[in-house]
């Protein structure tokens, strides 16, 4: 996590908002020449890869040594379903963005990046040409406040959403069209998450953990309209590419996207999403289902 002076007291890295689940896979687009063979994954099981920022990642400190939801969900799947899966945890601790990673797709590199991914045993590229499902979570590090200098300048007007999200929407379509490109038609259950609202005071949350008062008082209603704009954006690109959405606004606010997150999701003590709100992402993929692929009983 980093400060931000006179705004945000420290950065919780995860990502994205509502809109009801839809769609299926991506999968279009014409074989990539340059994409490396997929590789073998557990006999009669799945490929699993999961990119995203630091709630994605855990770093202990930060969430209380909780057990991340890629690891719940792998865990579930086998467990449940019956389907053996091998995890390549492609998340990082470093202050992830949409811009960044799809730049780490397109040149099959992870980068300089101070925190390497949890797997970096194969590239960008060869996790996805092995993956049967890939999930993503990235878009709180778009977040102007989270940015160091803020791009906004602590003004988030419709300037600013448009400044904000229009490359946002171009980066995970970019990101998206790379993933259809690498896996070439192959049945891939790609999973797009949204942010949720930690700004919302109530039993699950004080936002004065993380914000200062100054920032809360000027800036919090301006800045619920960029997420909300910025989830509209995450279904947008994931409906045009063939994703499913995985509502985590809905999850953590309610139908009417007003509630607090539910107690035990963060902490004053650790400054990223802890083990209820990792096991609720799991849950909702779960909910969701893994269309296209085939699951026992299908």
């Amino acid at each position: 996590m980093r400060g931000i002076k006179g705004t945000v007291i420290s950065i919780l890295a995860i990502g994205l908002l509502t809109v009801s689940a839809i769609g299926t896979v991506a999968q279009s687009g014409s074989p990539d020449p340059t994409a490396p063979a997929p590789s073998e994954g557990p006999s009669g099981g799945w490929t699993y890869l999961a990119l995203g920022d630091s709630n994605v990642y855990g770093p202990a400190e930060a969430c209380g040594d909780c057990t991340t939801y890629p690891h719940v969900l792998a865990d579930r799947i086998t467990t449940e379903l019956g389907i053996p899966v091998r995890l390549i945890d492609g998340s990082q601790w470093n202050s992830l963005t949409s811009r960044r990673l799809l730049e780490e797709i397109q040149e099959d590199s992870w980068g300089e990046s101070w925190e390497q991914p949890r797997d970096p045993s194969q590239s960008p590229r060869e996790g996805i040409a092995a993956a049967d499902l890939i999930t993503i979570t990235v878009a709180a590090n778009d977040q102007p406040w989270f940015q160091d200098p803020d791009p906004c300048a602590g003004t988030y007007d419709q300037a600013c959403i448009e400044r904000t999200v229009d490359p946002y929407r171009t980066n995970l379509d970019g990101i998206l069209r790379e993933i259809a490109t690498i896996r070439a038609g192959k049945p891939t259950a790609v999973r797009v998450t949204t942010i949720y609202n930690d700004m919302i005071p109530g039993p699950g949350i004080d936002p004065t953990w993380y914000y200062s008062p100054d920032f809360l008082a000027e800036s919090a209603a301006g800045a619920a309209l960029l997420l909300d704009a910025l989830n509209a954006a995450i279904t947008e690109a994931a409906e045009a590419n063939g994703a499913t959405v995985v509502d985590m606004h809905a999850v953590a606010h309610g139908p009417t996207g007003t509630a607090a997150m539910p107690a035990g999701w963060f902490s004053a003590e650790y400054g990223d999403l802890n083990q209820a709100g990792q096991d609720a992402f799991a849950a909702e993929i779960m909910r969701l289902g893994f269309a296209p692929l085939p699951t026992p009983g299908d």
